[in-house]
C-alpha cells in the first residue's frame, strides 16, 4: 500500500560506533540502530574544556572526547540507550525525525556546528546538562514523552524548540540562549523549568501551551522581543510570573504595544487569583455553597472586577473597549426609556429616547433636568440616574485609558 511505511533498515550500534572512531561521516535514513551507542566505548581524540566545581562534580570531564564525523541520521530509530556525554561534535549533527527509544544523553556535549533534532521523538530521557550549541540547534515538532534535560545548556546561536512536544519535565535550568530560542507552538506536558536561565538575544513563547507549572525564578530576558502572546497556561501565578518578566524587559526594550499585551495577561492572572478562579479549587458551582466571605470573594472579585477592570476598562490598555461599552449604555438605556414610556403610552418620541439616553450618559448635569421634568415618569428618574453615575465613570476611565495609552 502506498501509505505504508517505509521499513527500518537494521543497523548495529556498533557499526555507527565503527564510522565515527574512522572519523567518516554517518549518514542514515529510515534506520533502526540497535544495541547501546555509547561513545565512552570510543578512544578519540580529546578536547580540554574548563569545567566549574558544580559540573565537575555532576560528572562533566574537562578533557572531552572530539566526534570529527558528520552525524547525520534521520527518520530512524535508536532501540538503545545514546550516550554521547562529554563529547565535541566538531562538525553538523542531525537528528531530524529520529526516534529515542531509551535514554538520549547529551550531558556536558559541545556542538560547534548546527545540530538538528527536528521531529525528532524522545520516549525516554533526553539529557542535554551542560550542553553547548555554538551554531543553530533545530528541535522542531521534536517530542519528548519522558523528561527532557537541558540544566546549563549553552545555545550561543539558535535554538529552535517550535512545536516541540514535552511529554514530562523540561528542564532548562541555569541554561543561556545567546542569541535566538523559539518555542513557538511548543507543548509542555509536564512542568518545565527555566530558572536562572539567560536569554541574551529574542525569546519567543508565542502560542506555547503549559499544562502544569512553569518556573521562570531568576531568569533574565535581555533581548529586544521576549514573548508569551497567545500561550495557555494552566497556573495563573505561572501565567503572572511569565508576563511579568516579559513585560519589563518589553519595557526595557522601548517595545510599548507588546509590553501593554503582557501588561494585561500579567493583571489577569492576579485577578484570577484573587478570586475562586485561583488555586483556591473552588468553582461557579461551588461558590454558592461556602460562607458569606467566599460568596462576597466570588461577587467582587469575579463579577464586579473581572467585569469592568479587566473586560471594559481593560487595564488601562484598551480605550476602545471603554468607548464601546459607553455607546452600548447608551443604546441599553434608550431600550428602557422606551419600554418604560410604552408601558405609560408613550411619554417621548422615538428619537428623543436616544437624545436623552445620550446626554445624560455624556452630561451629568442632564439628570437635573430630568428629575425636575414633569414629563418624566419615577421610573425614568430612577434609570437615569443609573446611567448618569454609568456613563460618568465610563467617560471618566475612557480618558484616564486614552492619556495613557496613547500620551506617553
Amino acid at each position: 500500500m502506498a501509505n505504508e511505511p517505509r521499513p527500518r533498515i537494521p543497523i548495529s550500534a556498533d557499526w555507527v560506533l565503527m564510522m565515527i572512531r574512522e572519523g567518516k561521516n554517518v549518514r542514515l535514513k529510515n534506520a533502526a540502530i540497535h544495541g547501546d551507542l555509547d561513545i565512552n566505548k570510543l578512544d578519540l581524540p580529546t578536547k580540554h574544556i574548563e569545567r566549574t566545581e558544580v559540573q565537575k562534580r555532576m560528572g562533566l570531564a574537562e578533557d572531552v572526547k572530539v566526534v570529527q564525523s558528520w552525524i547525520n541520521i534521520t527518520n530512524s530509530t535508536f532501540e538503545g540507550n545514546l550516550n554521547l556525554r562529554n563529547s565535541y561534535f566538531s562538525g553538523p549533527a542531525w537528528f531530524n525525525g529520529a526516534t529515542f527509544s531509551e535514554y538520549a544523553e547529551f550531558d556536558g556535549a559541545t556542538f560547534s556546528w548546527p545540530a538538528g533534532f527536528n521531529g525528532a521523538t524522545f520516549s525516554g530521557l533526553a539529557k542535554f546538562y551542560e550542553a553547548t550549541f555554538n551554531e543553530y540547534a533545530g528541535f522542531e515538532k521534536a517530542t519528548f514523552s519522558w523528561p527532557a534535560g537541558f540544566y546549563g545548556a549553552t545555545f550561543s546561536e539558535y535554538a529552535e524548540f517550535e512545536k516541540a512536544i514535552f511529554g514530562g519535565f523540561a528542564v532548562f535550568e541555569k541554561a543561556t540562549f545567546r542569541r535566538y530560542a523559539g518555542f513557538e507552538k511548543a507543548t509542555f506536558g509536564g512542568p518545565a523549568w527555566f530558572n536562572g536561565a539567560t536569554f541574551s538575544g529574542d525569546a519567543l513563547f508565542k502560542e506555547a501551551t503549559f499544562n502544569e507549572d512553569v518556573e521562570f525564578g531568576g531568569a533574565k530576558f535581555e533581548g529586544d522581543v521576549s514573548t508569551f502572546r497567545n500561550a495557555t497556561f494552566f497556573f495563573p501565578r505561572s501565567m503572572e510570573e511569565a508576563c511579568r518578566k516579559a513585560k519589563n524587559a518589553l519595557a526595557k526594550a522601548g517595545n510599548r504595544e507588546e509590553e501593554e499585551y503582557h501588561f494585561y495577561r500579567e493583571m489577569e492572572a492576579k485577578q484570577i487569583l484573587k478570586g475562586i478562579r485561583g488555586n483556591s479549587g473552588l468553582g461557579l458551582g461551588s461558590c454558592l455553597k461556602t460562607d458569606t466571605w467566599t460568596l462576597w470573594k466570588f461577587f467582587y472579585s469575579d463579577v464586579l472586577e473581572w467585569l469592568f477592570v479587566q473586560k471594559i476598562f481593560g487595564y488601562g490598555v484598551h480605550p476602545r473597549r471603554v468607548i464601546l461599552s459607553w455607546f452600548l449604555i447608551v443604546v441599553l438605556f434608550t431600550l428602557v426609556y422606551w419600554i418604560i414610556d410604552g408601558m405609560k403610552g408613550g411619554l417621548l418620541g422615538t428619537l428623543d429616547y436616544f437624545e436623552s439616553s445620550f446626554a445624560t450618559a455624556i452630561a451629568p448635569g442632564y439628570i437635573a433636568a430630568i428629575i425636575n421634568g414633569a414629563r418624566y415618569t419615577p421610573l425614568y428618574h430612577v434609570s437615569a440616574i443609573f446611567e448618569t453615575i454609568i456613563g460618568t465613570f465610563l467617560w471618566a476611565g475612557f480618558i484616564a485609558t486614552f492619556a495613557k495609552r496613547y500620551m506617553k
